[in-house]
């Protein structure tokens, strides 16, 4: 036999290994799966637990959604702690791990910038702290929810989920101080205007005080001050020099939740159908796969809770009570400011304060990295709060004898936010649940709520600084301590409501205060377009509401941004041609409802963000990224020639505003026609705004990542109802929603067991669950489900959890 002959029977041989190897690897593959598919927790049957007083039955309904059916609220915490532990184990792990600063112990060298960040912060020191103090009655319920979930980490017959078999690595007990961490996660994430001071100060570099309060321009109430001497004052103080670390300074991606928004509103039973309240609330927070939220029913003897989980805490943190519900929406005070600190020149571990040096308050940590070297590292801290400068050290030309301190009501001790969300349970009326707000202590929130005694209210509750000078809107001198806190707001001195004569509340992030509040609340706040929007709603319907109405509230599409520049667009921008013109009839026929299927709303974002870019990034540099969006004020004063920011600085004409207008709308048909074809009639806006729900490790993984992504198409944008906030510095997907709603409520105070909810994607926290995905569909339908109180309308399989004997 020659050559050929054996080459042949080699390459025979190599064809029939690869083919038993790929046969191999299938079957390996497939059996994975399915030994992965036995982590989906059983929907029926029975299961021995220990640490149960009494069996608990469970019953979930067809979107998975449990009534806990316990005889005792010690087993009704447990319980949701196991189903919590059951369903989105990985999901409180990584949170869990985020707030302590372990992330590189188990992702490696790229999850270093968020330990360290954590670590910084100390969050996980301070709910320790914070559980040393807590009440027997929050305590208990804390042991207890630990016990549930570690009742399922320790006595699991079956694996974990996919992820921890992925990262190799098995969670450790959970504990009472990790659920108070995951609350003052919370806190810190929610109250984050600390970064646009950093931001506006960045900018007091390069801008002149009039140009700066124009581009970012005050929106809130509180003594008045001269912004834009203000802002001069400070470009000019020493604390100048720290200008230089700002401008580098650059916080890594450790806001998964993106900045708070939300809408709620709720009418007294003189505008309502029924003759009892109802209220409506829809949180925004950062989309993602799975979501944040996991609806529960809680049954005891002595409790009664429904509505809005967060695996990792116990409590309801939205819901009803069968005797009150209530919401929450970001308050926006300012509980958050920056101090420049300057080192002592004769000592370099110390800085100074206006009664002379003070040693920094340090201490050592180890950030354990996978597959690399352990980083040692210092913590600094000053009076004012953690050394947040230190995250960027070696990054920087960083001036001489400055660091930069955060102080933030969500690092001060003793935080009793736990505690009042634990007597919101058990709240009877309007009265009581008011006094336990006064027990909130962070993040800043409109607390909006209704009994079914006829009463509504809101408060702004949280703890929120009296400041000794300034606004807080940019970083304070530490060393001369003109700007230190000098106590907080008393309760009594927050914004809040109880049964106004109007009949009704309403927030969306809009200022809460005028000028002439005697307190600064905040500055920072939303536009109020929303609040605006169902404030005319609301008037349009002065008797006879009902939750259809609230739901059509929650599903309104109706952009004020568009009713306002639109018109503006027509008028500037005059007769054009061909593909010009046709959008410019799409735009002059449209009724301004960002529609998924319509082509409108895509031409008029798409115009809105080139406009942005054309006006506003020459001036703003390399920080335009970060303050790109929906910029209504800067633009109304642009088109309406009260600034001159149509002329663009890096040319040498001078450009007025219809040569914007026009050169906007063309880059933004350029881009959209070579995105979605020729013809504008055929562009539709939900190809583009897309719900951008993605599994925050497994989106990384090629194929999987797909996969599991869960991406429908949504109406609404930054300013409508339904809110479906865009990140216009994205150039991949600038127009996708990444920011909602991913719980909604609807309560009928005539029946609470009628109430409407829905989340954003499903249940389940395990891509292999059928309730992974399953309430995105309609979640983007608008479409809601109930949660019945009665036994006798409770129906779905069953499970029963008794105690080992």
């Amino acid at each position: 036999m020659g050559m050929t002959g054996k080459f042949g029977r080699i390459l025979k041989w190599i064809a029939v290994g690869a083919a038993a190897l790929a046969a191999i690897l299938v079957v390996t593959a497939l059996f994975a799966a399915l030994w992965l598919m036995r982590s989906v927790p059983p929907a029926n049957g029975e299961t021995v637990v220990a640490g149960l007083g009494a069996p608990v039955e469970i019953v979930h309904d067809s979107r998975g959604i449990p009534h806990i059916l316990s005889r005792s609220r010690s087993d009704a915490y447990f319980t949701l702690g196991r189903l919590h532990a059951e369903e989105r184990l990985f999901q409180m792990d990584l949170f869990r791990r985020f707030g302590q600063g372990r992330l590189a112990e188990v992702l490696g060298a790229p999850a270093v910038s968020f330990d360290l960040y954590a670590r910084t912060i100390g969050a996980a020191r301070l709910a320790e702290a914070d559980l040393a103090t807590a009440s027997p009655e929050l305590r208990a319920v804390l042991e207890a929810y630990a016990a549930g979930v570690n009742s399922w980490i320790a006595g699991r017959d079956r694996p974990l989920p996919p992820e921890f078999t992925l990262l190799m690595y098995e969670p450790e007990p959970w504990t009472p101080a990790d659920s108070l961490l995951m609350g003052k996660l919370l806190g810190l994430l929610l109250t984050n205007n600390w970064q646009t001071e950093a931001l506006r100060a960045r900018l007091a570099a390069r801008l002149d005080g009039e140009t700066l309060e124009g581009l970012t321009p005050p929106v809130g109430g509180g003594p008045a001050q001269d912004g834009a001497s203000t802002l001069d004052g400070f470009a000019q103080a020493p604390v100048a020099g720290a200008l230089a670390m700002l401008s580098g300074f650059d916080l890594p991606a450790v806001a998964p939740l993106g900045a708070g928004a939300s809408n709620a509103w709720a009418v007294d039973g003189t505008r309502s159908a029924t003759g009892k309240p109802i209220l409506a609330n829809d949180p925004h927070l950062g989309l993602m796969a799975p979501g944040l939220w996991y609806l529960a029913h809680l049954s005891a003897p002595d409790l009664t809770l429904v509505g809005a989980t967060l695996p990792g805490i116990p409590m309801v943190l939205m819901g009803h009570n069968g005797k009150i519900a209530w919401g929450q929406t970001t308050a926006g005070g300012d509980g958050a400011d920056l101090f420049v600190e300057t080192v002592d020149p004769a000592d370099p571990a110390r800085y100074l304060t206006p009664d002379g040096s003070l040693p920094f308050e340090t201490r050592e940590e180890n950030i354990q990295v996978r597959l690399g070297e352990t980083r040692h590292v210092t913590i600094r801290a000053t009076r004012h709060g953690p050394v947040i400068s230190d995250l960027s050290a070696g990054d920087l030309p960083r001036p001489d004898g400055t660091v930069i301190a955060l102080a933030h009501v969500g690092l001060l001790p003793g935080d009793k936010t736990a505690e009042a969300m634990l007597r919101f349970a058990d709240a009877g009326n309007a009265g009581d649940f008011m006094a336990a707000a006064r027990l909130f202590h962070s993040p800043h929130q409109n607390l909006t709520f209704a009994d079914t005694a006829g009463s509504i209210g809101t408060v702004a509750a949280g703890r929120l600084p009296i400041r000794k000078g300034g606004d807080g809107r940019l970083p304070a001198d530490g060393a001369s301590g003109t700007g230190d806190w000098t106590g907080f707001i008393p309760f009594e001195g927050l914004p809040q409501v109880l049964r106004p004569g109007s009949g009704m509340v309403l927030n969306a992030n809009n200022a809460v205060t005028g000028p002439d509040y005697p307190y600064m609340v905040g500055k920072d706040y939303d536009v109020p377009y929303r609040a605006e929007r169902i404030a005319a709603l609301l008037a349009a319907r002065p008797d006879g509401y009902t939750a259809d109405d609230a739901a059509a509230g929650q599903a309104d599409t109706f952009s004020p941004f568009s009713a306002e520049f639109m018109p503006l667009l027509i008028a500037l921008h005059g007769p054009a041609e061909g593909r010009t013109q046709q959008a410019l009839d799409l735009v002059k026929a449209w009724d301004f409802n960002l529609e998924k299927d319509k082509p409108a709303p895509l031409i008029a974002m798409a115009w809105a963000r080139h406009l942005n870019r054309r006006l506003f990034a020459a001036r703003l540099g390399p920080d335009y990224e970060r303050w790109a969006g929906l910029r209504p004020l800067p633009l109304r004063a642009a088109l309406a020639g009260t600034a001159p920011w149509c002329d663009d600085p890096a040319t040498e004409g001078v450009e007025d505003c219809p040569a914007a207008v026009r050169g906007a709308l063309s880059d933004a048909l350029a881009e959209l026609g070579s995105a979605y074809g020729d013809d504008p009639a055929g562009w539709r806006w939900g190809t583009a705004h897309v719900a951008d729900m993605r599994h925050p490790i497994l989106r990384f993984l090629p194929v999987v990542g797909s996969l599991v992504a869960i991406g429908p198409q949504v109406g609404g944008g930054d300013d409508t109802l339904l809110r479906g906030a865009m990140r216009f510095s994205d150039n991949d997907a600038p127009y996708a929603s990444v920011h909602g709603a991913g719980f909604r409520a609807i309560y009928d105070l005539a029946d609470l067991g009628r109430s409407r909810f829905m989340i954003a994607t499903g249940q389940s926290g395990n891509p292999y669950s059928p309730h992974w995905a399953d309430m995105a569909p309609l979640w983007a339908a608008d479409d809601y489900v109930r949660i019945p109180l009665s036994a006798d309308d409770i129906e779905g399989e069953r499970r029963r959890l008794t105690p080992e004997m």
